[in-house]
């Protein structure tokens, strides 16, 4: 049976499992009260105190094209809070949007074959936990329906759907394009190479964004999307 393992404090949940790849098997996890050191994609700094959910899953076995996991981890997340009454959509590739605002992100790396899922999500919090720079473009989970989550039962949740997704790929991009917020969006996208603009006209099974404009067509795996309209 999968572990999940609790701490009160950490530097990242990520870099926890990180540290212990040898002694980690399929879909052990790993939660924290705290984590001083959390990274969001690009290697931003993550917010993460006390009340929040953070944790990390360990995936050994992932049949998919890597873009794919993104698209399996969103989708588990979103449907593991539409239980509790949560009602999110995804920006691409798998910020976790409620009300337009962001409840929460995920961050996954691949480490000696195997993939590191580290996910965070603005839970029994409320805006004054939040500094200045972010009031304004999170949202938590206490402040929608006014009341507290079980932030263990919910880790564990979004884990069996993982485990459960990743052998019906197929259903779960299905699953993801009636989540995505992005489809016909016109948006900007920054990959560090180039800044693109456009309309979204599909989100690819391999977890391709497909971004059209007059001149060209084009699709991204990685990059800041940001909204024009």
């Amino acid at each position: 049976m999968p572990r999940l393992i609790k701490a009160e404090e950490v530097d990242s949940t990520n870099e926890w499992i990180k540290k212990r790849l040898s002694k980690l098997n399929d879909l052990d996890s790993f939660i924290a009260e705290i984590q001083n050191s959390g990274k969001g994609r690009n290697s931003k700094d993550w917010f993460s105190p006390r009340g929040g959910l953070w944790f990390s899953i360990l995936l050994e076995k992932f049949q998919g094209a890597e873009g794919a996991l993104s698209l399996l981890c969103a989708t588990a997340v979103c449907d593991a809070l539409e239980e509790h009454n949560l009602l999110t959509n995804i920006k691409w590739p798998n910020d976790i949007i409620l009300k337009g605002k962001k409840l929460g992100g995920i961050l996954i790396e691949k480490v000696q074959g195997k993939f590191i899922i580290g996910i965070g999500l603005n839970l029994n919090l409320s805006k004054s936990d939040f500094p200045i720079p972010l009031k304004d473009i999170v949202i938590t989970s206490k402040e929608t329906i006014h009341k507290e989550l079980d932030n263990e039962a919910i880790a564990k949740e979004i884990i069996k759907r993982i485990a459960i997704g990743r052998n019906n790929l197929e259903e779960i991009h299905k699953k993801y394009l009636k989540l995505s917020g992005d489809l016909n969006e016109k948006v900007k996208i920054n990959n560090g190479e180039e800044i693109f603009t456009g309309k979204v006209i599909e989100i690819q099974a391999d977890g391709g964004i497909k971004i059209r404009n007059e001149d060209s067509e084009k699709v991204f795996y990685s990059g800041k999307l940001s909204y024009l309209s």
